[in-house]
């Protein structure tokens, strides 16, 4: 767990700013959702804070997992 729910956040703005990682995919995996009742799941026009390219609440089973990570990194190439 990061020290705060918009760490996570800050970070990927960061990341996304930076031109040798701009197009780097990025999933947040995260379990605040409920403790905070924000959807942080990216949309088109969202707030500027949504800056991950998918997102997905834990608990995930580890094959759910590795099949969007693959649909990530197929979308860059």
């Amino acid at each position: 767990m990061m020290t705060s729910w918009l760490d996570g956040f800050d970070m990927s703005k960061t990341l996304k700013k930076d031109p040798e990682f701009k197009n780097t995919p990025i999933l947040m995996l995260t379990g605040i959702k409920d403790k905070i009742h924000i959807d942080f799941q990216p949309k088109e026009g969202g707030p500027e804070w949504y800056t991950v390219d998918t997102y997905m609440e834990k608990p995930v089973a580890p094959d759910v997992l590795l099949a969007e990570v693959k649909k990530l990194l197929a979308k860059k190439e």
